[in-house]
């Protein structure tokens, strides 16, 4: 490995003993929002689907936003990791936060 991978690694935890991954991730529906909203992608005419972040629970670093419907890789995830998904308002000035769940763990 290079000196960058090697510190790529340490970063993502491979250091300590954690051998770490990437994962694909698709997202396409969401149930349980405020209001009793559901999204699915594709939108139908005229409906802003939320926006969506995806993180490795507890690496910050380990974090991105996701399209509906598109497949994203996400680097840095390692046996007993969660994904934590939260959902963002769109609709708003300010983002706002509307929504939070977890896979894995």
């Amino acid at each position: 490995r290079s000196r960058a991978q090697a510190g790529c690694a340490r970063a993502l935890g491979e250091a300590e003993g954690a051998p770490t991954r990437r994962v694909k991730v698709k997202i396409l529906s969401v149930r349980g929002l405020p209001g009793g909203e559901c999204c699915v992608a594709p939108p139908t005419a005229g409906v802003e689907l939320p926006l969506c972040t995806c993180e490795v629970s507890g690496k910050p670093h380990a974090k991105t936003f996701l399209m509906w419907n598109c497949t994203t890789e996400i680097q840095g995830f390692a046996d007993g990791d969660s994904l934590v998904f939260t959902l963002w308002d769109q609709d708003t000035k300010h983002q706002e936060h509307i929504g939070k769940g977890a896979l894995g763990g």
